[in-house]
């Protein structure tokens, strides 16, 4: 009775804002409750394929450069050379070695003198064996392409003479016209994605151009850089534009599935106010 004497004192325009303000409200929670696309965006970056690096192979110094970064490169051309003047020295030290031993035992065969020719031999063996040593080392001295492709990195004519030493990288070599993206998925979206998911690439440098790719694996170990804790998910394009090029950077949305659209837009508030309940309920238990 009193609600009815309530309403019963309520002017026409009370009433019509009251219905507004309800159907405003009804409308509100159904488009909050209507299914949208939930997407997983993160930055990418594109690499090659396969990424070959090219190592010293010995302590020496950068001698000759044949390629820089960028230039196509063929299975077995010669990119760059360490320098090998000291090797070549040592190379006819030894040869010069090796002959005059083997003249040796040449001489003690001759004469019959056996002790002569058995220490000279051993000596002319000694030293055929460092011969072949530092020939290696002097092939070795040369850095191969290991296939065709494009050198990504490595300017070593920058840096003619420079010490190196025996493992360091110097050269990275990717197959041309091949590459994959690397996604840094935020570690409270890892579980969204599985192999398979598809998405959308947009780059920098190539704005106009989206392309399709396809998650192949994800990184079972999380990195933390800039205050950021993400994994690594390699996925491949499902067709390649032609000014695609490693290094490039970008963005990506991976399909999330369709979640309602309050879900979708306050995915994080959500997972936070979770987490704060989480913790408050184990400090008071």
């Amino acid at each position: 009775a009193r609600w009815r004497r309530i309403r019963a004192r309520r002017t026409p325009d009370q009433r019509r804002r009251q219905t507004t303000a309800w159907a405003a409200g009804a409308l509100a929670l159904l488009v909050a409750s209507l299914p949208v696309a939930d997407r997983v965006g993160a930055p990418v970056r594109v690499e090659g394929e396969v990424q070959r690096l090219l190592v010293s192979p010995i302590d020496g110094f950068i001698g000759t450069v044949h390629a820089r970064p960028g230039d196509p490169v063929h299975a077995g051309q010669v990119i760059a050379e360490l320098a090998r003047e000291d090797l070549e020295l040592e190379r006819d030290r030894w040869t010069a070695t090796l002959a005059q031993h083997e003249n040796a035992y040449r001489s003690a065969l001759v004469r019959g003198e056996r002790a002569q020719y058995a220490a000279s031999l051993a000596r002319a063996e000694e030293a055929q064996a460092d011969l072949a040593r530092v020939e290696a080392q002097i092939e070795r001295t040369r850095l191969v392409a290991p296939f065709a492709g494009v050198l990504l990195r490595g300017d070593l004519s920058q840096a003619l003479g420079a010490p190196v030493r025996r493992g360091d990288a110097l050269l990275t070599v990717a197959p041309a016209g091949r590459h994959r993206v690397i996604a840094e998925i935020d570690e409270k979206d890892i579980e969204r994605l599985r192999p398979g998911t598809s998405g959308t690439v947009v780059l920098s440098a190539l704005p106009d151009r989206a392309f399709e790719v396809s998650v192949q694996r994800l990184s079972p170990s999380a990195t933390s850089r800039e205050g950021r804790t993400f994994y690594e998910v390699e996925a491949n394009p499902e067709s390649e534009p032609p000014a695609l090029r490693a290094g490039l950077q970008g963005q990506v949305r991976f399909d999330g599935g369709r979640s309602p659209l309050v879900i979708a837009l306050g995915r994080r508030l959500l997972d936070w106010l979770r987490l704060q309940l989480w913790s408050v309920g184990a400090w008071l238990s």
